[in-house]
């Protein structure tokens, strides 16, 4: 048993022991050091790459937006010219620009046919005491040719005392709810009253008792239009 004592005490630690012991740390140290070095390098080399992609996509920006401003800085020369041409023109050619628009009110000569009023509904409210209105279907009919006769017949006559005529259009669809062949009312006084066939001649005349315009005469036979108008057929002509 005291032998195996003996072997088991501790070696006693010799001055080679304790160099080669710090020869040891050093070298760890060392190899740390240098692996940290080796380590901060590289993320030296990708911050400076990643550094100078921001630099290229700004000098990239800059440029496209230098071209954004060219177009733009173009766009508004050009308005600019157009908008001073405009103005010089209204101000010192046309010489309207800094006129007011007058209230634009319905002209109509002398023994001339309105073909503008076309609606039911201002037969009776023209600033006449007396005139025609001739009412058909400008698209289709059977008597499509008769009344485009009649009107063009009426527009040549020279007779300065002859009425003024308008021109009524059942194609209109603002008209089209007064056509009515199978109820037509050729008693009609007012607007009210009145169911329109395919072809009509309107007298209207202001009543002298009421001050109203009213239907004077409500004619739907070619004939009797055309005598009513002093409008001569080609065989009496002949």
């Amino acid at each position: 048993m005291e032998e195996k004592k003996k072997n088991t005490k501790k070696k006693p630690v010799t001055k080679t022991d304790k160099v080669n012991k710090n020869t040891k740390v050093k070298e760890v140290k060392e190899a740390a050091v240098e692996e940290e070095t080796v380590k901060a390098k590289k993320v030296e080399t990708k911050k400076s790459k990643v550094e100078k992609v921001p630099k290229n996509k700004i000098k990239f920006e800059t440029t496209e937006q230098a071209e954004v401003k060219k177009f733009f800085i173009v766009i508004l020369v050009v308005l600019l010219c157009v908008g001073a041409i405009y103005f010089f023109t209204r101000a010192f050619v046309s010489k309207d620009l800094f006129k007011k628009d007058e209230p634009k009110t319905e002209e109509v000569k002398e023994g001339e046919i309105n073909y503008d009023i076309a609606i039911m509904g201002q037969i009776l409210n023209r600033p006449y005491d007396e005139y025609y209105v001739i009412i058909y279907n400008s698209e289709e009919g059977e008597f499509l040719g008769d009344m485009g006769n009649i009107v063009y017949e009426y527009s040549q006559k020279e007779d300065k005392k002859k009425d003024h005529m308008y021109r009524v259009d059942l194609a209109n669809e603002l008209n089209k709810s007064y056509y009515d062949p199978e109820k037509e009312n050729k008693s009609a006084k007012t607007l009210e009253e009145i169911k329109l066939g395919e072809k009509t001649l309107l007298k209207i005349k202001k009543n002298k008792k009421t001050g109203k315009l009213e239907i004077n005469k409500y004619i739907t036979d070619i004939d009797a239009m055309k005598k009513e108008l002093g409008i001569k057929d080609e065989a009496e002509d002949k």
